[in-house]
């Protein structure tokens, strides 16, 4: 069995500040479960910006740990 942590975040304006808290609830989630992969979701509803914009996916670590950033 593989043990795989997900956040789902909503984003509004303040995206570093999502992508900081989301991050580490991220991991708190993955050293709780003994998660060996973390994903992060974040849906942006920031009005006016293009699917362009929202949509990208990115490696990033937090206390050692890899998680996946997925942007919507």
């Amino acid at each position: 069995m593989q043990r795989v942590a997900i956040e789902l975040k909503v984003g509004y304006a303040d995206l570093e500040r999502v992508l900081t808290d989301g991050r580490a609830q991220t991991w708190a989630a993955m050293d709780t479960s003994g998660a060996e992969a973390g994903h992060l979701v974040i849906f942006d509803r920031e009005p006016g910006r293009s699917w362009e914009e929202k949509i990208y996916r990115c490696t990033m670590s937090y206390h050692n740990r890899s998680i996946e950033v997925w942007g919507m």
